[in-house]
């Protein structure tokens, strides 16, 4: 119940009751003008076949002919928002100047989404080039890593969803036969404000790829400086010449990317390196024994230090590269090991168990290739038929062929160039091992390492210390007597040359695949 005051009460105070009556007779005051911000205008950078060619001309007739709404064709690499256009515009410059001169977009087939500006698409191939260039620019934006579904819309429209089946397998059907022709070789970056409705729109910036490679971490290098190592393999390894000893050398540095340490002559570098207490992270090419496999290998050889989580196969790569940037796959065909068959598993994504060219598993969404010493003319025609049904391709590496004693023996590479091969060359393959710069990306992501302060130690100039050459890393070449830098090429010279005279007798192997 509420209480009321004495009605004398009310009365008495006739001066606090002229000011209630003048506030209720009275609107409240209105609250001072704010002025309104800037609307935030949304920029979106493209890639965009070259005006005037076939590729063009073809995707603009398709487009006009099915869109209610008329638009340049292009790949979308990213989009934002933000109330700064010079920001925008200098940092489109600064990407195409560091962007690869030339970005290959092929496309793997028609499909349709739910939203309006994806309704029938193009699914455009994730070469890693194309990935690399998306990662730059949300870097160049300071955006959160997202996920990246390249395509190439043909048609924008808010139809139903059964408009969008009948629409797109229409227009399958129209390019199976010439889907290649699509392809073009993309050399300019534009970018676009997307504000509002799509005539709105306008290209703020057209630009001219520059760069000839991925772009690099931090400046180029210069040529090395000699170091020669004591073949005395005691805890007290010296550097003999420059005037530097190699705890110098490894004192400038936080972390250490070191390669397979698999031959028994190789583990004295690995402890050298945990007694200067530098962080160990062993990336290897192999993709036929599992992380915990190499740790318990390198524990039995005097590493007891070593955990699993510091090591980074090329299996581990794949699976984690799936996981990342094709997260829908939950079923892939795998040429490989147990062991690369054991990390996909750990990231969700099922081998198919099925071998019947005439019976294809309607799950599949990958096909995984691994060095596979069971490969077969019916694994190949399997990896064939799923390719050609859209399921995307991603390899451990290319790596050609490995040695072996006195003979060569075929690697990964040589599989997976039957594979493309397969399908006309229509399909290339994502390789999630070295040398790929999302790998390099990853592991210094993975275990946040500055790559300022963190030294690449590789056995192979074409494999890993150009790897790390591309990303900008200092290298640490671990080598023989009889190097002859004069000869070799540029991008695979490394920072430091580190002989181990004791290390060739034999015919130790010195590389990290």
């Amino acid at each position: 119940m509420i209480r009321r005051p004495p009605r004398s009460t009310l009365s008495s105070s006739s001066a606090a009751s002229d000011v209630y009556k003048r506030q209720m007779q009275s609107p409240p005051a209105k609250p001072p003008k704010k002025s309104k911000p800037n609307p935030s205008q949304r920029y979106a950078f493209w890639l965009v076949p070259p005006t005037g060619s076939m590729q063009h001309a073809a995707l603009q007739e398709l487009i006009q002919r099915h869109s209610q709404s008329s638009f340049e064709p292009h790949v979308t690499l990213a989009a934002y928002e933000s109330n700064d256009q010079d920001f925008a515009i200098a940092t489109a410059q600064r990407l195409a100047s560091t962007l690869p001169a030339v970005i290959r977009i092929g496309f793997s087939g028609v499909n349709t989404s739910v939203t309006y500006h994806q309704c029938v698409f193009l699914s455009a191939i994730c070469s890693e080039a194309l990935l690399q260039a998306h990662i730059q620019v949300r870097e160049a934006l300071d955006l959160e890593p997202g996920f990246l579904h390249p395509h190439l819309s043909l048609i924008y429209s808010s139809c139903s969803m059964a408009e969008r089946v009948a629409t797109a397998t229409n227009i399958s059907l129209e390019l199976d036969p010439r889907m290649a022709e699509l392809s073009f070789d993309c050399s300019q970056l534009e970018l676009w404000g997307c504000t509002g409705p799509v005539q709105n729109w306008s290209r703020l910036a057209q630009l001219s790829l520059g760069a000839t490679s991925l772009p690099p971490l931090k400046q180029p290098r210069t040529r090395p400086s000699m170091l020669q190592l004591s073949s005395d393999v005691s805890p007290k390894w010296r550097v003999l010449q420059t005037g530097s000893d190699f705890g110098d050398l490894l004192h400038k540095f936080d972390g250490v990317l070191v390669g397979d340490c698999g031959d028994g002559r190789r583990i004295p570098l690995l402890q050298a390196l945990h007694k200067a207490g530098k962080r160990i992270v062993i990336c290897t090419n192999s993709s036929s024994l599992r992380c915990s496999e190499i740790g318990a290998q390198l524990r039995r050889q005097g590493c007891d230090w070593i955990r699993t989580d510091q090591i980074i196969t090329s299996s581990w790569a794949t699976a984690d590269f799936l996981a990342t940037f094709h997260p829908a796959v939950n079923k892939a065909f795998v040429l490989g090991s147990k062991a690369l068959k054991h990390e996909l598993a750990a990231v969700g994504v099922l081998s198919s168990d099925m071998t019947d060219p005439e019976r294809l598993d309607s799950g599949i969404g990958a096909v995984v290739c691994g060095l596979d010493h069971e490969f077969s003319y019916k694994k190949l025609s399997l990896a064939s038929c799923y390719l050609q049904r859209g399921a995307v391709l991603v390899a451990t590496d290319r790596t050609g062929f490995e040695e072996c004693e006195n003979r060569k023996t075929p690697g990964c590479g040589s599989l997976l160039a039957a594979v493309e091969a397969s399908v006309d060359g229509q399909v290339e393959a994502m390789i999630a091992g070295l040398p790929s710069q999302l790998l390099l990306h990853r592991v210094l992501d993975k275990f946040a390492l500055d790559p300022a302060k963190t030294l690449v130690v590789g056995g192979n100039l074409s494999e890993e210390i150009a790897w790390a050459n591309a990303g900008g890393l200092t290298t640490l070449f671990v080598g023989v007597n009889d190097l002859q830098l004069g000869s070799v090429a540029k991008e695979q010279l490394p920072d430091f040359v580190l002989q181990l005279p004791s290390l060739i007798e034999g015919g130790c192997k010195l590389c990290l695949s």
